[in-house]
């Protein structure tokens, strides 16, 4: 590219060029005429005059091409000059267009991340002021635990959650980890849901609800415990006062899991027979479940037999409570309460 100066040093060489070439094409006698001057220019003008031939100057002639020839060298200098200066003007002008745009952005980039570290430093100094503050006021004393209450225990002893919990006073209530307790405490089957409450600014509440032994399963010469819905408690080798379920053969067992039986259909209708029981405030000591047909131990020898379906409408109903009833304030312990496939309920006494 070329600077304004270098532009018109080369402009002045291509004119001083073209007027050379002008000169150089004429006679001898052409360049002694336009060489030559004097003061009042008569010789020249005397001798120029001579050279007329036949009403035209040659010399005004020749002239003039070479003025025409200078002027179209001229010309075309001058649009080359042009053309240069323009081309490089706009190439300058893009160039720094260009630069600019990249100094701009640049620029523009390390503002924005200037301003985004600026604007990270301070939401960090603000969380860290306020985390500080937070910590500082949750070991204050005023919110260490001076109380633990428990409720909802029946069968477990206030002791007993008080220990297996973990939980201490002295402790701030904000640094209770309830998940922690709950894992920990659901270490004993027995809970099977666990509150644990905070009561600003330093009381905990921890409400259970527990598991209750329902029903057993025979095994080997021990016994399996289980709530109303078959999840494992614990291995007794004594029996607890609580309904035996007969003919269900145990394939796994975990503490605190539901027991897998074989049967799982005759598992689970066990399982509403004792739920049903219980609605109607009537105990049954065994239960056996064979394909559609039940049999229920009452007490003693005193037994219900009959199609499942019916025996569950009118344990539902209220009948088969009604005839039990009856049967025992009787003081009947001996026989059997039949209910048929059409629903009928009989008693037949049993005889020594």
């Amino acid at each position: 590219m070329f600077g304004r100066k270098k532009k018109k040093k080369l402009f002045q060489e291509m004119r001083k060029t073209a007027e050379f070439d002008s000169m150089r094409d004429m006679d001898d006698d052409e360049v002694d005429q336009f060489t030559v001057t004097d003061g009042d220019g008569s010789s020249e003008m005397g001798e120029y005059q001579g050279n007329k031939h036949d009403g035209f100057d040659e010399y005004q002639v020749a002239g003039e091409e070479n003025c025409r020839e200078r002027d179209d060298e001229k010309t075309y200098d001058f649009d080359v000059i042009s053309v240069f200066s323009n081309v490089d003007q706009q190439m300058s002008e893009d160039r720094i267009d260009e630069d600019f745009e990249e100094i701009r952005h640049g620029r523009s980039a390390k503002n924005g991340k200037r301003k985004r570290m600026k604007r990270i430093l301070v939401a960090a100094i603000f969380i860290a002021i306020i985390a500080g503050v937070a910590v500082y006021v949750m070991r204050l004393p005023y919110f260490k635990i001076r109380e633990i209450t428990i409720s909802g225990n029946k069968q477990i002893s206030k002791e007993t959650v008080f220990k297996e919990s973990g939980m201490k006073t002295g402790g701030s209530i904000f640094f209770i980890n309830k998940s922690q307790i709950k894992a920990k405490m659901r270490e004993n089957p027995y809970y099977k849901d666990i509150d644990i409450d905070r009561v600003f600014p330093s009381k905990v509440n921890i409400t259970i609800t527990e598991r209750r032994e329902k029903a057993v399963l025979p095994y080997g010469e021990k016994y399996v415990v289980l709530d109303d819905d078959g999840t494992v408690l614990r291995l007794s080798k004594t029996r607890p006062r609580v309904t035996e379920i007969r003919n269900a053969i145990i394939k796994n067992m975990d503490k605190g899991e539901i027991v897998e039986i074989k049967d799982k259909e005759v598992f689970r209708k066990s399982l509403d027979v004792i739920k049903e029981m219980e609605k109607s405030d009537l105990f049954f000591s065994s239960i056996s479940i064979e394909k559609e047909d039940i049999e229920c131990n009452v007490y003693g020898t005193l037994y219900v037999r009959g199609n499942y379906d019916r025996f569950m409408k009118n344990l539902k109903n209220g009948n088969l409570k009604s005839v039990l009833v009856d049967v025992y304030n009787k003081n009947i312990k001996r026989g059997t309460v039949n209910v048929t496939k059409e629903g009928v309920i009989s008693f037949t006494p049993t005889f020594k």
